[in-house]
Order: structure tokens, then sequence, then C-alpha cells
């Protein structure tokens, strides 16, 4: 019994045998074979779509890149609309600031694109004339380097209005593009009036549109009756 039961389980099945094919079938050379199901091709993903471009993608889809000025410009002039509901203008602010804050990102990521380029130009010029083991910069520092230099971004006023005001130039707030009225830090030891002096917290309640990381110029007159300043000429820096 124990024989015929191991006789049993070293019997190969029917399935697993090879196929046997009779001699006398020709055998036919142009027959096509079972091939699997074809591949989907991601061009995402492929190394046949080519590597991308920024420039060239830039420019393929400029019309998008217009399309958006226009949309904030046609927002600007709904907010200076006084036909509209308080309701409507939170939404168009909410709209706009989105805008900016888009273009900033934009703005952020093209910096970070030509540093990269300026970057790997400088390592292989330094191969070729000094020699040197090149050095590849990560995307984690080159953010940084980029996040590094927004951020030493100061305002600008001339040598005179910083001896009459001694403004401090390293102040973190976003001017709103027109004419306005703000109070300034007075450190001079020759006026002790200190009455006009404010917080960076409240300086920038008086403007509209806070959108971190923007440069500002602007040119400041001091008025000595009312012992306060006004700043004009305010304008963007790119």
């Amino acid at each position: 019994m124990e024989g015929q039961h191991k006789e049993k389980n070293t019997k190969i099945k029917k399935s697993k045998k090879p196929l046997v094919v009779s001699n006398r079938k020709p055998f036919n050379v142009f027959e096509k074979k079972k091939s699997a199901k074809p591949l989907v091709r991601d061009p995402r993903f492929s190394d046949f779509s080519g590597s991308f471009n920024a420039n060239f993608f830039r420019n393929a889809y400029k019309f998008l890149y217009d399309s958006r000025e226009q949309e904030k410009k046609i927002i600007e002039k709904k907010l200076k609309s006084k036909n509209i509901t308080q309701e409507e203008k939170d939404e168009l602010k909410k709209k706009y600031n989105d805008y900016k804050s888009t273009d900033i990102l934009l703005k952020k990521k093209e910096e970070e694109r030509k540093l990269k380029a300026e970057l790997v130009k400088q390592e292989k010029q330094n191969i070729i004339t000094k020699n040197k083991k090149p050095y590849y910069y990560s995307d984690r520092k080159i953010k940084k380097i980029v996040q590094e230099k927004l951020s030493s971004r100061t305002f600008e006023v001339t040598n005179e209005e910083k001896k009459k005001l001694a403004w401090n130039a390293n102040m973190d707030i976003t001017q709103k593009k027109e004419e306005y009225n703000f109070e300034y830090d007075n450190n001079n030891n020759n006026n002790n009036n200190n009455k006009h002096n404010k917080k960076k917290e409240e300086i920038k309640k008086e403007f509209k549109y806070l959108v971190p990381g923007e440069r500002v110029k602007f040119s400041v007159i001091y008025d000595e009756k009312s012992n306060s300043s006004k700043a004009i000429n305010v304008d963007y820096i790119d």
C-alpha cells in the first residue's frame, strides 16, 4: 500500500508534461506567436517624450500668463468700484491675494531655475580652467540660497531721507501702490519727540494688500509742522 501511495505522488500530471506534436504536421515558419498585451506608454514618465524645457514651455503657454495679468487688472478695477457689497469685496480681495501669492511662487521657481543653470555653467567652467572637481548643488541647497536672497531685500531710500528720518530700512512690510501716510521710528538724538513711533503690526494694518516677499521703492517727504512724514512715488521693484 505504501509503495502504491508513493507512485501516485511521483506521477507527473498531464498539464505539466511537455506538448507532444505529430511530426507529420508541417511546421509553418510564418505563423505569428501569441504576444502579450501591448504596454500603454505614459508620456509624463517616458524617455521618448524628451526632457523638460522651461523656456520652451513658458513661450508655448505665454497666453495663459497674459490672461492671468488681465484677470488681475479686472479684479483691481472691480475693487475700486463703489457699487459692490462687502461680501463681494472680500471675495475679490481673496482672489487677488491668491493671484499675488501664485505670482510670487512662480517668480521664486524662475529664480531657482536661473540660479541652478548659472551654478552648473560655473562648475563646468571650473572643470575646464581650474581642473576642479565638480560640486553638484542639491535642489534643497538652491532653494535655501534663493530664500536668503529674497529675505535680504529691503526698502530703498535716499541718503538725505535717512539723515532726516533715521528710517529703519530693514522693516519687512509690503506697501500698497499709492500715496499714504505712515509713521517712522525716530532714533535721532537731536529730536526727542517719539509721538509717532509705531510697531510693524500697526503699520501693516494701514495696507489693504499684504503680500510678503515684494520689494518697494518710495520717496519720503518730512513735514516739520506736523512732525510726520509722507511716502510718495511708491512703486514695485522687479
